[in-house]
């Protein structure tokens, strides 16, 4: 049961990948939300459980707040898949450590 909140509410496209389940709760009630900065020229987005609140890391289209982290992304779209990524990561890490 996911869900994707656009910026400005449209929801005009999906992301391409899927969620995987809340690593904490077992949740499929997870969402991304999607913002866009107008002053500044950028995208950010993050991932997160309905259910018991855990969310992934931010993912920002462009890089000028990381300098060790060089990431351009062309569309929300893409910032939206990169958040998806990050919170689909945990799981994976998790499943390494067993």
């Amino acid at each position: 049961m996911a869900n994707w909140n656009h910026y400005d509410g449209l929801q005009e496209y999906t992301p391409d990948l899927e969620f995987l389940d809340c690593p904490f709760c077992g949740s499929d009630y997870i969402s991304a939300k999607s913002q866009f900065f107008d002053e500044d020229k950028f995208y950010n987005a993050r991932v997160f459980c309905n259910l018991c609140g855990a969310h992934s890391g931010w993912a920002l289209s462009n890089s000028s707040f990381d300098q060790d982290v060089k990431l351009n992304f062309e569309s929300e779209k893409d910032v939206v898949n990169y958040a998806i990524f990050l919170w689909n990561m945990r799981s994976v890490r998790q499943e390494l450590k067993k």
